[in-house]
């Protein structure tokens, strides 16, 4: 502003900031509203006109709620979900429901389409002490060779109408997922590294999961 000395700043509620030069530094609280930054020159012989910049303010998105049914996470969230283990993101695990496969504290935190960020779930700790086929679909579902050199084959006697075919590692995070959309389907992981995997088969009525491990 030309011939100002000194700037005046005004901000909105629950925004805080202190400056008398021609920049500022603005801190928004948790209960801060949409609103004009306004700011005017002075010097000796008064205040100038004002400079108005408005600023809207998007609401933090709501903390979610998960609980567990079965060995299965759901969070009350529909979107935006990123689930964590231990302190740890578990990187591809975003719908809203979520099959723990380690042991550990779980929680959920929300991410709006403005990329606000919610407070952390409640946590629900689970113990792995074991897995069992789901015999339901252990009845139809055959999963070979076991132990794997480079390629899983997953064969079923019916087709599975909207199933989901999701590879994990011992971390719990995805690491192929696709369809099955016919009797025979099949994963390469001649990439992989040497370890314990859990293949996991979700349809409309039946979950199951498999431990499988590669040479």
């Amino acid at each position: 502003m030309p011939n100002a000395t000194s700037y005046v700043w005004y901000l909105p509620t629950s925004a805080t900031g202190t400056s008398t030069t021609n920049s500022i530094t603005v801190n928004y609280g948790t209960s801060a509203v949409s609103g004009n930054i306004i700011v005017k020159g002075h010097n000796s012989c008064g205040d100038g006109a004002t400079s108005n910049l408005a600023i809207t303010v998007n609401p933090l998105p709501q903390t979610p709620t998960i609980t567990l049914y079965g060995d299965t996470l759901t969070s009350d969230a529909a979107n935006g979900n990123q689930w964590y283990n231990t302190s740890s993101l578990i990187n591809g695990a975003n719908d809203s429901i979520y099959i723990p496969l380690v042991t550990g504290n779980y929680f959920v935190i929300v991410t709006d389409s403005n990329g606000c960020v919610s407070d952390s779930s409640n946590l629900i700790y689970i113990l792995i002490t074991g897995l069992t086929d789901n015999a339901s679909l252990n009845n139809f579902i055959q999963i070979y060779p076991n132990p794997i050199h480079s390629k899983i084959f997953i064969e079923s006697e019916n087709n599975f109408k909207d199933a989901v075919i999701t590879l994990y590692n011992t971390n719990s995070q995805i690491l192929l997922q696709q369809p099955l959309q016919k009797k025979s389907t099949e994963f390469d992981i001649s990439g992989f590294n040497s370890g314990i995997y859990f293949v996991k088969i979700q349809t409309k009525e039946n979950v199951g999961v498999w431990k499988v491990v590669k040479e």
